[in-house]
């Protein structure tokens, strides 16, 4: 009599593999969603941390949230230039290094990179709003020049977003590549979100202003933009509001009464 060797049939083996096959295919969907998900909480922690960098920054400045950017000559800032990166590290790392002329600008902590972000690299994945963070050029007897913006100012603390995703965008010349390596990185204002229309003193909210609740749709990818990196709909973007807090909000769900911050007392347009 024959005995039967221990072992796999070919149609044994195709049915295991096709077992296998189909619960990769069921798998791979939910680990991908779950990933994106972890990636996302772990950028909602990110911008917790910059909220309370920014708490502490303001509450050592007079109240006064910092400048978006600052160009070369300003006076009172660094002589090469600063940005609100570079301040807010030195309140999150305890460096107390606050400009370019110093190196600050190179030593970012990890919270101000996103793990979504389109292109990795680059040393800032996020931007702020350019009312609640003005970008110093022009000398400060310019009319167009914003003020610095004071937190006591904010009425609505916890609808005005301060600092979003950003759209991430390529270095401009070999001086930038060599200053920020070849990774892509946001732009430190939202200058053109709702097609630049939260940029100058005439764009404060104003509670009757027709288009408050007119959903912003501009496209993201061209810097000074939001960038919609994360799951939801079209797409959304995560935040951290005037009072501290994060979220995530869709691409379809945000207005301009959320882009316009409080106007200053007394702020003429």
């Amino acid at each position: 009599m024959k005995i039967r060797k221990a072992g796999f049939t070919l149609i044994e083996l195709l049915v295991v593999i096709s077992i296998i096959a189909l619960l990769v295919g069921i798998l791979l969907p939910a680990l991908g969603a779950a990933r994106k998900s972890a990636q996302s909480m772990q950028c909602l922690s990110n911008l917790r941390q910059i909220g309370i960098g920014t708490t502490a920054y303001a509450f050592a400045s007079e109240d006064q949230l910092p400048p978006a950017w600052v160009s070369t000559n300003q006076p009172g800032w660094d002589t090469d230039g600063t940005d609100w990166p570079v301040l807010i590290n030195a309140y999150i790392t305890g460096s107390g290094n606050t400009g370019y002329s110093t190196g600050g600008d190179e030593n970012n902590t990890k919270a101000f990179e996103c793990p979504s972000a389109l292109v990795e690299g680059g040393r800032l994945h996020y931007s702020a709003s350019r009312l609640l963070f003005p970008i110093i050029v022009w000398p400060s007897t310019d009319p167009r020049q914003l003020p610095l913006y004071k937190t006591a100012s904010a009425v609505r603390t916890s609808e005005v977003l301060m600092i979003a995703d950003g759209a991430q965008t390529q270095p401009h010349s070999p001086e930038e590549v060599l200053k920020f390596g070849e990774g892509f990185r946001a732009f430190a204002a939202l200058d053109r979100i709702d097609a630049g229309r939260a940029t100058l003193r005439s764009h404060y909210f104003k509670s009757d202003y027709f288009g408050n609740d007119i959903v912003i749709k501009d496209p993201a990818g061209f810097g000074g933009e939001f960038e919609f990196r994360h799951p939801g709909g079209e797409g959304s973007a995560d935040w951290v509001y005037l009072d501290g807090h994060a979220g995530n909000i869709s691409k379809d769900n945000i207005t301009a009464r959320m882009i316009r911050a409080d106007r200053p007392p007394g702020l003429s347009e």
